[in-house]
């Protein structure tokens, strides 16, 4: 069910919080929840595993970025957007123990693509739900 906020833009929520104690309360808690980052993270990850993959973004400084990261601003869904992450290159077996512990494969380095950036690392495929290998 939609939130009364929802159809509201930054600014309009700003003048509503402004109004009184209890609107900007409400307004608050409303922003709590519409801007909580598992928001995107329970898209990709596990429920029992976002706090542990959130830990790992806090550690090596990883960021969320691309339409994920505008999706929770703007708050809307982009259905089959991917997640994208910046972080240093030091962390990335930090991360591919953890995303193929989640059930991601690791793609294969593409051979030729005019967009590929060095250090990429690519994974295919949604959270398995169960722990079965994932198929090929």
């Amino acid at each position: 069910m939609a939130h009364p906020f929802d159809s509201c833009d930054f600014s309009r929520l700003a003048v509503l919080s402004a109004r009184d104690a209890d609107t900007r309360d409400e307004v608050s808690e409303y922003l709590l929840q519409a801007w909580h980052i598992n928001t995107i993270l329970l898209k990709f990850i596990a429920p029992d595993r976002c706090n542990a993959f959130r830990l790992l973004m806090f550690k090596t400084g990883a960021i969320i970025s691309g339409s994920q990261a505008l999706q929770l601003l703007m708050r809307t869904n982009y259905i089959g957007s991917d997640l994208d992450l910046y972080l240093h290159y030091q962390h990335t077996s930090r991360f591919d123990v953890f995303l193929a512990h989640e059930g991601y494969v690791l793609q294969p380095r593409p051979t030729t693509h005019e967009f590929y950036i060095p250090g990429q690392r690519l994974w295919n495929g949604k959270q398995q739900t169960s722990r079965e290998s994932p198929s090929p």
